[in-house]
């Protein structure tokens, strides 16, 4: 497992903190759980993850799936969780309902991201939009702040993590 991009606990309170409770989230790219599992601990999670071995070039933690959907799928057993396991913008074209926020965290490539951030349409007025590995990846920072920052407001940012609110 590649863990230098892993969500940090101090990111995690951070996103925890800005959800809130009693929401619903969409959480893209989800890997072992760590996000999913703590944001349901108060809020219901729409969790998309497709579970694809060397799906992001840009993320070596792709490279090593062995195990990962597995413990996933331990964790979030019981949990106020529904996965899908899809890409993104497949459940994209079936959705249709408001969600409270989306925690963007799948592949790390312009074109994936740009098809990611149609989730922000189902986004409530305040609520919010987070994004990993800003700072980490140039292709997500690049997109992030050429679509996103002049948009919605920047609410907060921990290590690679930043989230803005809709409003």
């Amino acid at each position: 497992m590649d863990t230098r991009v892993q969500i940090t606990d101090r990111e995690l309170a951070l996103l925890k903190e800005i959800a809130g409770k009693g929401k619903v989230i969409v959480e893209v790219g989800c890997y072992a759980g760590k996000a999913t599992v703590a944001l349901a601990d108060n809020n219901k999670i729409i969790a998309i993850d497709p579970f694809i071995a060397n799906y992001d070039p840009k993320d070596g933690a792709s490279n090593d799936m062995d195990g990962v959907e597995e413990l996933f799928k331990s964790r979030i057993k019981g949990k106020s969780i529904v996965w899908h396991k899809k890409k993104s913008e497949e459940v994209l074209k079936e959705w249709d309902a408001e969600i409270d926020g989306v925690f963007i965290d799948g592949e790390h490539t312009t074109e994936a991201l740009a098809i990611d951030l149609g989730w922000i349409k189902y986004v409530k007025n305040g609520g919010f939009l987070a994004f990993h590995d800003y700072g980490f990846f140039d292709e997500v920072t690049n997109l992030i702040d050429k679509e996103i920052r002049s948009k919605y407001e920047e609410i907060g940012r921990e290590r690679f993590l930043i989230i803005f609110r809709k409003q």
